[in-house]
């Protein structure tokens, strides 16, 4: 097994749970990371952020089109960079511990913002915190920024609608959520593009 460097090959990438052979494998398979946050971006468009707009329909078809196109790019990387591959989990301990994690504070949270704080508008700012925050022990910077910049839309949000501003429970979380989760899924393929191109 090659093992990775720090001079001119990726970070022990996730940590040891998410750590790959070498650095053209890791890359490879961003088209994956992409692909679904760009799902989850249309899902936070389309339920949420559109939902209280005037031209709620433009506002889902334009989302529709910026998924197709980074699905288009996921489905482009891997096909030109796959490496043939059948080794081991894409997803490893660190992963599924962040994301196992993520869940249990989704469900503890919800159940006190509905039963304790009676504010079950603000479930929607508190799951898209959760989801940012679950990102950091994946351990890379992007994942880091990714994590500060949902976080970031989530506090704003939750401090328009403390303020009486209504769409700060809706429009901001969803939308806000979607740009971010698509702008980082789109910015993660070009990095992966740009490294493998010279690997």
């Amino acid at each position: 097994m090659t093992a990775v460097t720090t001079g001119g090959a990726y970070r022990s990438a996730m940590l040891d749970g998410m750590r790959t052979n070498d650095e053209r494998a890791w890359y490879a398979g961003a088209w994956l990371g992409s692909g679904i946050g760009a799902l989850f971006a249309l899902a936070w468009c389309w339920f949420l952020g559109a939902g209280s707009l005037p031209g709620a329909p433009a506002v889902r078809m334009a989302g529709v089109a910026v998924t197709l196109g980074v699905l288009t790019g996921s489905w482009w990387l891997r096909r030109r960079y796959a490496t043939g591959s059948r080794g081991g989990a894409p997803f490893g301990r660190w992963y599924w511990i962040a994301v196992v994690g993520m869940v249990v504070a989704i469900v503890l949270g919800n159940l006190v913002l509905r039963l304790v704080l009676h504010r079950p508008e603000a479930v929607p700012a508190y799951i898209l915190l959760v989801v940012g925050l679950h990102f950091v022990p994946f351990g890379t910077s992007m994942f880091r920024w990714l994590a500060g910049a949902l976080a970031a839309v989530a506090v704003v949000a939750a401090g328009l609608g403390l303020s009486g501003v209504d769409a700060g429970w809706t429009t901001v979380v969803g939308l806000g959520g979607a740009v971010v989760l698509w702008s980082f899924s789109a910015a993660g393929l070009v990095r992966a593009h740009r490294v493998l191109a010279t690997v």
